[in-house]
């Protein structure tokens, strides 16, 4: 696990951070989450009425949903989808029903996946498709140091002045 530093580089993290940064959170969330929650609910209904309240609702809707999107990524891509072309699911920043949406679109969903899909359709039709996040774009594979030394001489042949963060060079077109 490495972190980015405000300089760019990449600096390794102990496993443990993670661990810990897990406990404290979901220990917080459980004593904090509810307080928020109800002062939100007050606050935009005194501030916007019933209005402010679907929108906050929805808020919320999104953030757990990626939640779930990291949380039962495993899962997910085992009973949902299938093919080499799939598009995986897990990214923090990406809705379940944006991936859906995606593996829907390239036609690499499971039967169990079509049904969710389905289900979704009959309560707000072309739901996935509609929730497509197409800014997000999940990594399927991690590139070894060999790998990435290889793709940036290939890109260095297409572009110039272009900066990728800690990747930078000129394209030769």
């Amino acid at each position: 696990m490495y972190r980015i530093s405000d300089s760019g580089a990449k600096k390794k993290v102990s496993p443990w951070i993670g661990i810990l940064l897990l406990a404290i959170s979901v220990i917080l969330s459980v004593f904090t989450l509810p307080f928020g929650f109800l002062y939100g609910i007050l606050h935009t209904l005194f501030k916007e009425f019933i209005k402010g309240i679907g929108e906050y609702c929805m808020e919320l809707a999104t953030v757990i949903d990626q939640q779930g999107n990291v949380i039962m990524q495993h899962l997910l891509n085992l009973l949902w989808i299938k093919g080499a072309d799939r598009y995986l699911f897990g990214d923090r920043d990406e809705t379940i029903s944006s991936a859906l949406g995606k593996n829907q679109d390239r036609n690499t969903l499971s039967k169990f996946g079509k049904l969710i899909v389905w289900l979704l359709d009959k309560i707000d039709p072309n739901h996935s498709l509609n929730s497509i996040e197409y800014y997000v774009q999940r990594e399927n594979t991690i590139l070894n140091q060999e790998e990435l030394e290889k793709l940036k001489l290939e890109l260095a042949t297409k572009f110039t002045n272009v900066d990728f963060g800690d990747i930078s060079f000129k394209i030769t077109v």
